[in-house]
């Protein structure tokens, strides 16, 4: 059987198939579908500043969709990142994680998921070579990304 560590690391070494379907000076956006056929968009506005704005969202919904494959469209996710990243070398990257209460979930299991969310960009982020910057309010947490 495997541990939980296991079973993390193992959904985050299998991301989705993905690819970009459009790019301009001021967009990149790439999709894929996830396993219960959602389609998953990632969308990169850059802005004049060098910084670049990150959406994503499955079926048009930026909440959580209760199809159990979060670790797998996070895994998606970050992959979009690292190629984009790669291909484009942004001074920063920023990008919203609201918490509003989905489907009757406590504050508690919002928190636990923020912070889960928190420590998997920052272990991202130092990786890709950029520090973390975190502005938390009450309905949000905005991560800003700065190339060191």
């Amino acid at each position: 059987m495997k541990s939980l560590k296991q079973y993390i690391t193992e959904a985050f070494d299998k991301p989705y198939r993905w690819s970009k379907f459009q790019e301009d000076d001021t967009w990149s956006k790439y999709h894929a579908m996830t396993g219960a056929g959602d389609k998953l968009k990632v969308v990169f506005e850059k802005w004049s500043t060098g910084i670049v704005n990150i959406v994503f969202d499955i079926s048009g919904a930026v909440g959580i969709t209760g199809e159990g494959d979060a670790f797998r469209v996070m895994a998606t996710v970050l992959d979009i990142i690292k190629d984009y990243i790669t291909n484009n070398e942004p001074k920063g990257l920023r990008f919203t994680a609201n918490k509003e209460k989905y489907f009757g979930q406590a504050s508690k299991e919002i928190q636990s998921r923020e912070k889960l969310y928190t420590k998997m960009i920052e272990r991202f982020a130092s990786k890709a070579g950029y520090k973390v910057k975190l502005d938390k309010t009450n309905y949000s947490t905005n991560y800003k990304l700065i190339k060191k």
